[in-house]
């Protein structure tokens, strides 16, 4: 007949049965449901002798909270003492398109709920809800504009505590529109999710960025069984890869003009000290023109440009090394080229992010003189040639200054046809 899930309730109190009340109370619906059922039982204490079996229709309700417009699965319930319960297949339906196919498994005797669903009509935000994992506020926000394909199993205990440790998830996502990631923005992409001993991973990661490029790798958020932070590593290798895709959303552009190419290694914690918590590994060139026109280069290459007129083109022309590590924060750079066209930049860099303070000393000079265009330059460049400038830059990341440290670069300034650096 017509029943309401938690109008039996009382059956399930009688039969001992408490976990199964425990998920038919996450049923809303708007009006009752229809159910056949089945059961035999058995009088001997001994032979703990119970088979019960309920199919259920549900029209128009949602469990924990996720919205669907018909739902359908089959109850069968094993044991009184030593209970196991499989509701299976259950599937789901919304706006005439199934939302969701799944199972569920209550083995009590070995205190283990198990789960596997596939959807392709879900949220991944949904998708967490219907399966109603512990720990989710955790885990980094995603959302969609068009539901991704995913599957997704796994298991927990039943009775004991649900520590993260004792989550385990294996699956697949894959977003063919665009999503974001915490606070990044991607085009597409496709991952294999797990979770073991409370570190929550997508692995085999391959995104399209929305300028363009790859990134691939795996990012890994460990959870701690009672600590509020969470601890994030990312292990990725980039392929043309426009920093303003990587760094606008974190308010970081001043080298967003940049496409990137290499490995990067990035670990830190999701709380008020994540800035000062960064440890990083990067193997990474620079490239796309530009780049010496971004701030931190632009004392120099600015200088260049005005010294000789209809060079700019030249100086745009760049690609940049950067090779080093990050500790608490402080990112050291031992030896930073940058080439362009007729110049090069080379030094040691130190950055410390969580005060957006750069600090480098460096070596600049024009070179490549036996190339085309520099042949067709070398008269206009005569004067500085035969120079090396020793310059100090300090400052902001996005606006550095830049001092001569040597007497070359103090005559240089004083040139009056040259002019002052600043100009």
């Amino acid at each position: 007949g017509f029943i309401f899930p938690t109008r039996v309730n009382g059956i399930y109190r009688a039969l001992d049965f408490p976990i199964i009340e425990t998920y038919s109370n996450n049923f809303t619906l708007a009006k009752p449901a229809w159910a056949d059922c089945a059961f035999t039982v058995g009088f001997d204490k001994y032979r703990n002798i119970f088979d019960l079996k309920v199919n259920i229709v549900a029209q128009q309700g949602a469990y924990c909270g996720v919205a669907f417009d018909k739902a359908c699965g089959t109850i069968h319930c094993h044991g009184i003492w030593d209970a196991v319960t499989t509701i299976s297949p259950i599937t789901a339906w919304r706006d005439e398109r199934i939302l969701a196919e799944g199972s569920l498994r209550f083995d009590c005797p070995n205190d283990r709920f198990s789960f596997e669903t596939t959807s392709q009509a879900l949220s991944p935000e949904e998708m967490l809800r219907l399966i109603d994992m512990p720990f989710t506020e955790a885990i980094p926000t995603m959302t969609a504009e068009a539901p991704p394909a995913l599957s997704l199993k796994g298991h927990l205990p039943i009775f004991e505590e649900q520590t993260p440790s004792k989550v385990d998830l294996d699956g697949t996502v894959a977003f063919g529109a665009p999503f974001t990631f915490d606070q990044l923005r991607v085009r597409r992409g496709e991952a294999t999710i797990s979770m073991r001993e409370g570190c929550f991973t997508l692995g085999d990661l391959t995104a399209q960025m929305p300028l363009g490029g790859t990134v691939k790798g795996l990012i890994s958020v460990k959870i701690p069984e009672t600590a509020e932070y969470t601890d994030v590593t990312t292990r990725v290798t980039l392929k043309d890869v426009s920093l303003a895709d990587i760094l606008k959303p974190f308010g970081m552009d001043a080298l967003s003009e940049c496409l990137a190419t290499g490995k990067l290694f990035l670990e830190g914690r999701t709380d008020e000290t994540l800035l000062q918590s960064i440890q990083a590994d990067y193997d990474l060139v620079l490239h796309g023109g530009l780049i010496g026109r971004i701030p931190l280069f632009a004392g120099f290459t600015d200088l260049i440009a005005n010294t000789i007129p209809g060079v700019s083109i030249l100086t745009d022309t760049t690609t940049a090394t950067l090779v080093g590590t990050a500790q608490d924060g402080i990112f050291t750079l031992p030896h930073v080229t940058l080439f362009g066209t007729l110049f090069m930049i080379e030094g040691e860099v130190s950055y410390d992010l969580p005060k957006d303070k750069l600090s480098a000393q460096i070596v600049a000079g024009v070179f490549k003189e036996k190339t085309i265009l520099g042949t067709l330059t070398r008269w206009a460049i005569v004067p500085i040639t035969k120079l090396l400038w020793e310059i100090h830059v300090d400052g902001p990341i996005g606006a550095p200054s830049w001092e001569h440290r040597t007497i070359v670069g103090k005559i240089w300034d004083n040139i009056p046809f040259i002019g002052n650096r600043n100009d």
